[in-house]
């Protein structure tokens, strides 16, 4: 069974290491990461990741917070073998719906010259924290250009992916973290309302849940892919025809 995976705003994949070690041998990670030093947009890595989807297999698509709306994006184009999605911890829109779209030209470089330290931060507030996960944060964010970060920030800031949630021709699942501060109930909520067929699994995590939770969020995201991929739904195009 082949599992996309999507990363979040670090954007290397390193974060996905406690998950990886905990799918068991029948399902295939991999992970498609984005440029480190080249600033790029939404559209841009769309561009970029979708001529690395498999082909020849059916799949599912996993997005990490950040990497939702890239994963919306791609399953909106009806890739060939794509059978699922799950979102975790994500948004379709500005995850806090109270910041202005005009507030993204205050999101700076020089802010991010002191991620590594503030991401650690983030971990320990998070309650849910080890050494290894404030390891792994700050080696993926370390090697990630600022300018990219601030870019990154800017693009989660105007992001707007609700016509393509709505396009999406495959099963979502939706894995919240039920202590959320940095991607709030409220965009589940937000999801649902656009999507009611949205299966959701809720999962006692601060934001970092499938670092934090490795174990039980391998086991719901397992159980979503064999029952995706079993049941045999799969976007396929035959020339100009598409079909699910």
């Amino acid at each position: 069974m082949r599992l996309v995976l999507l990363p979040g705003l670090d954007g290397t994949g390193l974060l996905f290491e406690p998950l990886c070690r905990e799918l068991s041998s029948s399902v295939r990670p991999l992970t498609l990461d984005y440029p480190r030093a080249r600033v790029t947009s939404y559209d841009e890595l769309l561009g970029l990741i979708q001529p690395k989807l498999p082909t020849t297999e059916p799949y599912v698509l996993l997005g990490e917070s950040y990497g939702g709306p890239l994963s919306l994006k791609l399953a909106a184009t009806q890739p060939v073998g794509l059978c699922g999605l799950i979102l975790s911890a994500t948004f379709v829109t500005c995850p806090h719906g109270y910041v202005p779209r005009s507030a993204a030209h205050l999101v700076v470089p020089a802010a991010f010259y002191l991620a590594p330290p503030l991401a650690k931060l983030k971990a320990v507030f998070g309650r849910y924290s080890t050494p290894e996960i404030q390891a792994l944060i700050s080696r993926g964010i370390a090697t990630v250009s600022p300018a990219v970060l601030a870019a990154r920030v800017r693009e989660v800031i105007a992001i707007d992916v609700t016509e393509e949630l709505l396009a999406c021709p495959v099963p979502i699942l939706y894995i919240q973290a039920t202590n959320d501060y940095v991607v709030p109930a409220s965009n589940l909520a937000r999801i649902q309302r656009l999507r009611p067929d949205v299966e959701v699994a809720r999962v006692k995590s601060a934001h970092m849940i499938l670092q934090s939770r490795a174990k039980k969020s391998a086991e719901i995201i397992e159980q979503f892919v064999r029952a995706q991929i079993m049941s045999g739904v799969s976007v396929t195009r035959s020339g100009d025809e598409e079909r699910v």
